[in-house]
């Protein structure tokens, strides 16, 4: 539960955890907290990494994504993901790392930091394409350091194209938004423009 659902481990210490447990089978010992910690989470961790070397060591070819994000306490984030096909002809997608990169985000670093993550699992000769953001560092990541062909996320070119559009409707949309907030802070108004929608659908109906 801790790794497959993200419970916390303090879920182990829970009084209303702990009988549900012991109604299930009165004859199980729940692990403590450290134990989870120390113990139970590590070795499941190395379970999954080997059965992923095993699988990526099959692989042909190989195509990541990789994308850098901060947390509300500035914490930088740097997660990669690996997509190809099975033996089976099924597509699969995996996720090889997630980590703290708290390195400069320079596209020598970050080039730097994929090929750290992905080494233990296949050589960087498998790569085939790398998906990323538009950000210039993590174009140069890809295309003059690490020397592999990028494409750029059609997500966040989407959004770009999206938001380059709402400018040109920004002075409208800004009228929008503050007849929003007064019928929002003012209940007489809101009550007042209730009363006159009901009033232009009778007019409607007639």
């Amino acid at each position: 539960m801790v790794y497959k659902d993200l419970q916390p481990i303090s879920i182990v210490e829970n009084e209303g955890f702990r009988e549900y447990s012991k109604a299930l089978n009165p004859t199980y010992s729940l692990p403590s907290r450290k134990t989870v910690s120390k113990s139970l989470l590590p070795a499941a961790y190395e379970e999954k990494k080997n059965s992923l070397k095993n699988v990526l060591s099959a692989v042909q070819n190989i195509c990541l994504t990789v994308d850098c994000w901060s947390n509300q306490k500035a914490e930088s984030y740097m997660a990669v993901t690996g997509h190809f096909i099975d033996e089976h002809m099924q597509r699969k997608t995996v996720l090889i790392d997630c980590s703290i990169f708290d390195e400069r985000h320079s596209a020598k670093n970050i080039a730097e930091n994929i090929i750290h993550i992905c080494q233990p699992y296949f050589p960087m000769e498998k790569v085939s394409l790398i998906v990323t953001d538009n950000a210039k560092n993590m174009i140069n990541a890809v295309d003059s350091e690490l020397k592999l062909k990028h494409l750029g996320c059609i997500a966040h070119s989407l959004n770009l194209a999206v938001t380059n559009s709402l400018n040109e409707v920004n002075d409208l949309l800004t009228k929008i938004r503050d007849i929003v907030i007064v019928y929002r802070r003012s209940n007489i108004a809101a009550k007042n423009l209730r009363k006159y929608l009901c009033s232009s659908e009778e007019r409607e109906k007639t």
